[in-house]
């Protein structure tokens, strides 16, 4: 498929300009995404049924109206229309909406976004997709006639696959006029700061006055810094979209794994309107897909099941996706049946995962993440939707990649909680930074993970084996220079120690200390990425140029808490705390 940015108008139809048919079709797929969005909140609260059913009519009608223009789109406006007519009946109450018909709207909203693809990139439809057009159109006028109802009509929609992907442009981009004009107004706010700079160094009045000149550096730097923060800014949200746009056949999906399931599941959905990096939304969205489906499978119970426990029949599945401090978390919540973390245990020393004597050792945390091992499942035969220990493997190598963190709390007979929690990803690597020396070796360590900072002068220490202990705001914890780090041994002594200074992180709720010579300053830098074979040297991300051919070197805290696991589990008897939380005292 081509890229979005890319496509251009069949040539019949010249007369549309190309930034229009792309922000045509692009708001579209966002009045789809809406549409689906209120078809979930009509299901679960029908008793604002006028207030919601007003937005659908809306912007179906719109869409159909916009249709007048595009090539090849008579089928797709005559759907279109039908399911307008719908609605309307719907809305002067002249047909009653049933419900159970829900799954046939949520394929009828994904139908027409592929149609729309299909429009949008001139692609011819096949036989197939005719006779599904054909088969629409007759369950339409069937709801029509029989005023709201599809009795007598055969569930085509169900056979579809929902695990396979939309129709999504993964790679092109669409970028509004508006935003377009925010970037050209910061292009030519940096053109204007880049000739103040010019003409300022031609006057002799400022090269001559030292503090005429360090005035002028400092307006100039904080201008240009206003000018650079404002241009990432505006670049960054570029590249997001809403999450809703890729995850609008979750409903679909939900109703049709619950019904292969013999269960009943109401679900809620907060948060779709979230912005998220437009490749990341799409590899989170196939996560929650299976997580989704396993949650289903293995969690909720069935009706019969629910009752005989005293819950009610339909079991609940809520999905939440927010944004706190740059990191992006997405919780699925089900109130079924809990994980045994007794079978759990079990299947994993039954799998060689783990020894009975070790696995009494591990806390029940430490029991539940096997279960994202790749192959291990507590089931004992697989089913068309879980069983094979495939699904939740492919979550744990998605947050991996993107160095995020999972977390699990379940309860049995109460249900399960899984949040993954997930960085931004990076392309322009612009991150403010703590800059240190250390060893004639200049390290950033990213502000974001930076606790506090503190002088080894006064300190109170303990060795134990490899590991150097101080005592920080009534926590321990291990304070070990780069070196030590990756030597897993000491290399300094207490009298050295002294004169050195600690930069302390937090990562995966648990506190660092690194030893540096000492702290330079707070900074903002472009960072490059490592050369193919650099990128394998564990402990860092990426270098910066400073300037006089300085390279400073970007620390990875989360390789760092690894390599500090690893040594860890080499000396089992140096047990450190991992809840030391010290005061953040953060660089200003």
């Amino acid at each position: 498929m081509n890229n979005t940015e890319e496509t251009t108008p069949p040539t019949d139809q010249q007369e549309i300009a190309p930034e229009q048919w792309i922000a045509f079709f692009e708001e579209c797929f966002q009045s789809l995404a809406d549409v689906t969005q209120l078809m979930v909140k009509l299901e679960k609260n029908d008793s604002e049924l006028n207030s919601l059913l007003d937005p659908i009519f809306r912007k179906v009608h719109t869409i159909k109206g916009g249709l007048s223009l595009v090539p090849n789109s008579q089928e797709l406006a005559s759907i279109l229309h039908s399911m307008e007519s719908i609605f309307a009946d719907f809305k002067d109450e002249s047909a009653q909406i049933d419900f159970k018909n829900f799954d046939f709207f949520y394929f009828l909203l994904n139908h027409i976004q592929s149609h729309l693809h299909d429009l949008q990139n001139g692609v011819t439809f096949t036989e197939l997709q005719l006779e599904e057009q054909k088969l629409i159109q007759f369950a339409l006028l069937k709801i029509k006639l029989q005023s709201g109802s599809l009795a007598n009509v055969k569930p085509f929609w169900h056979k579809q696959d929902l695990t396979q992907e939309d129709k999504f442009s993964k790679d092109g981009t669409f970028i509004s006029n508006e935003k377009l004009e925010n970037l050209e107004k910061l292009s030519n706010e940096l053109i204007i700061v880049r000739n103040l700079f010019q003409m300022s160094l031609r006057d002799a009045n400022i090269r001559s006055n030292a503090h005429a000149f360090d005035q002028f550096t400092q307006e100039f730097s904080q201008n240009l810094s206003k000018v650079t923060d404002q241009l990432q800014l505006q670049i960054s949200d570029s590249l997001n979209i809403e999450f809703s746009q890729v995850a609008g056949r979750l409903p679909r999906l939900i109703r049709q794994t619950a019904a292969s399931c013999g269960k009943e599941v109401s679900f809620e959905v907060f948060g779709f309107k979230t912005l998220v990096d437009r490749k990341l939304a799409q590899n989170l969205f196939d996560s929650l897909v299976h997580m989704v489906r396993n949650a289903i499978d293995h969690g909720i119970e069935t009706p019969q099941e629910r009752e005989e426990l005293g819950k009610p029949p339909r079991g609940t599945l809520k999905v939440n996706l927010w944004e706190s401090e740059g990191i992006l978390k997405l919780k699925i919540k089900d109130d079924g049946e809990g994980i045994d973390v007794e079978k759990v245990k079990n299947k994993a020393i039954k799998s060689k995962l783990t020894t009975a004597e070790q696995a009494d050792k591990l806390s029940k945390n430490e029991i539940l993440k096997f279960i994202f091992h790749p192959g291990f499942s507590t089931k004992d035969n697989a089913t068309s939707v879980s069983g094979r220990g495939v699904g939740l493997d492919v979550v744990d190598n998605f947050v991996k990649f993107y160095h995020g963190q999972i977390y699990i709390q379940s309860q049995t007979g109460t249900g399960t909680e899984i949040v993954l929690e997930i960085p931004p990803p990076r392309k322009v690597m612009v991150r403010k930074t703590i800059l240190t020396q250390s060893n004639g070796l200049q390290f950033a360590f990213p502000l974001e993970a930076v606790e506090s900072m503190e002088s080894c002068h006064r300190l109170k220490i303990t060795s134990i084996d490899h590991i150097r202990i101080v005592q920080l705001n009534d926590s321990s914890i291990p304070a070990l220079s780069i070196d030590e780090l990756k030597g897993k041994k000491l290399l300094m002594s207490e009298e050295e120690f002294r004169k050195k200074s600690l930069v302390i992180i937090k990562v995966m709720k648990r506190s660092l200390a690194i030893v540096v010579d000492h702290i330079d300053q707070q900074i903002e830098m472009v960072i490059r990425p490592f050369s193919p074979f650099l990128k394998k040297m564990k402990g860092f991300s990426g270098s910066a140029i400073l300037g006089q051919d300085q390279i400073a070197y970007l620390v990875s805290t989360e390789e760092l808490a690894e390599i500090m696991t690893s040594a860890d589990e080499m000396h089992p008897h140096s047990n450190l705390p991992d809840n030391s939380q010290p005061k953040s005292r953060r660089a200003s």
